[in-house]
């Protein structure tokens, strides 16, 4: 969580005046995260038809749907945070794509049935595979700047 310094003074007239003051690593932070919201979409939505991260509160939020016999290739943002949602039905989780291996962010996923979740921050830009456990089941993240 990201917190911001708010200072409140008083002038003549009892009116009350707020200005937010973020340290600058913050507000870097800040202008990241609405920068990387993608055009025609609203910030305040976490859904994705497209595989295309939308940025909520300083973190990316992706939804996929697991299907058998294939992983879907996603796009991310470098330096944001990542929530990756996987639904899975319990008729396309099998034996070899129960789980979801990505080198690159030390990331090994169990999936279950139901909604699933794999955090990790992207911090460089480029190309990254990802696959089952056993390395047959292959897909890409994208990882834009």
């Amino acid at each position: 969580m990201i917190l911001g310094i708010v200072l409140t003074s008083f002038s003549k007239g009892n009116k009350q005046e707020t200005s937010n003051v973020q340290p600058s690593s913050t507000k870097a932070k800040a202008e990241t995260a609405t920068n990387s919201v993608q055009k025609g979409q609203s910030s305040s939505t976490a859904s994705s038809s497209d595989n295309n991260s939308v940025v909520n509160d300083y973190i990316q939020e992706i939804k996929t749907t697991l299907e058998s016999g294939r992983y879907p290739a996603i796009t991310v943002k470098v330096g944001v945070p990542v929530k990756w949602t996987i639904t899975a039905d319990a008729k396309n989780l099998t034996g070899c794509n129960n789980q979801i291996v990505i080198t690159q962010y030390n990331v090994k996923q169990k999936l279950v049935t139901g909604e699933n979740v794999i955090t990790f921050t992207p911090t460089t830009s480029g190309k990254f595979g990802y696959s089952c456990w056993m390395g047959m089941v292959r897909s890409s993240i994208t990882v834009e700047k």
